[in-house]
């Protein structure tokens, strides 16, 4: 018996997000390194996946 196309299993969600937030601490790792070059390599792939990630840059807060 064939699936209908609604009961399809969703696309695991969790393993994309898992992979994305191990890109980019890799990508942070890497320019804490000072491989800022190697880093744009793999922010690329990451941009090529379009998923969705944590900040890979920090934002300075104001505190006054």
């Amino acid at each position: 018996m064939e699936m209908r196309s609604d009961q399809q299993k969703p696309p695991d969600v969790l393993q994309e997000r898992r992979t994305s937030n191990e890109l980019v601490e890799q990508i942070r790792k890497l320019r804490w390194m000072g491989l800022e070059e190697e880093a744009m390599i793999v922010q690329d792939e990451l941009n090529l996946r379009r998923a969705t990630a944590d900040s890979v840059i920090a934002a300075s807060h104001d505190t006054d």
